[in-house]
């Protein structure tokens, strides 16, 4: 077996022992109203500023509507309306997080994004019962400790139910066939 590397001065490079020093999680955090949100970067394809909407009738009321992205028709959620948060004005700082959720692309508008952090696997803590009782628990991953704040980790794959990524998978097949036809 190869003994770990070692530092110029004689301790273990922290790069080759992550059981020693913790594993870290990669987040893309951003700010909804006063609360900081994030995905692991595993799961954001994208981020945009925001693009013009196509409005679709008839469909949920946190889906925006769709935007054209590079030629792929995108589902755009306010991510704002999800949560059941009060509106907020849109500015230069908001932004669509692009998320691969299963096999569809999914935009979610935020009112920033702030960073990509790396944060201690240890400085996560699993949400608050009483928090599981209040929310929907498929999409909150966990707490985040860093510094002097919170962080809400959201899990992408669970953020919209299996209906609801039905309507979006619908939504965007019908303006994809309605824009070929044009």
């Amino acid at each position: 077996m190869t003994p770990p590397a070692r530092h110029p001065h004689g301790r273990k490079d922290p790069r080759s022992a992550p059981e020693e020093f913790g594993r870290e999680v990669q987040l893309v955090v951003f700010q909804l109203g006063e609360e900081q949100f994030a995905f692991p970067v595993s799961s954001v394809k994208e981020i945009n500023r925001l693009l013009p909407i196509t409005r679709i009738p008839r469909s949920p009321h946190f889906l925006e509507g769709v935007i054209n992205l590079r030629g792929q028709i995108t589902a755009v959620v306010d991510l704002r309306k999800k949560f059941h948060m009060p509106d907020w004005p849109r500015d230069d700082d908001t932004r669509i997080i692009v998320l691969k959720v299963d096999e569809l692309l999914v935009g979610l508008i935020v009112d920033k994004v702030h960073e990509v952090r790396r944060i201690p696997e240890a400085a996560i803590a699993p949400p608050p019962p009483v928090i599981l009782a209040e929310m929907d628990r498929h999409y909150l991953t966990g707490v985040g400790k860093v510094e002097d704040r919170l962080i809400i980790i959201l899990n992408a794959h669970g953020l919209l139910s299996k209906r609801e990524v039905e309507v979006v998978d619908q939504l965007e097949h019908q303006e994809a066939a309605s824009s070929a036809s044009h």
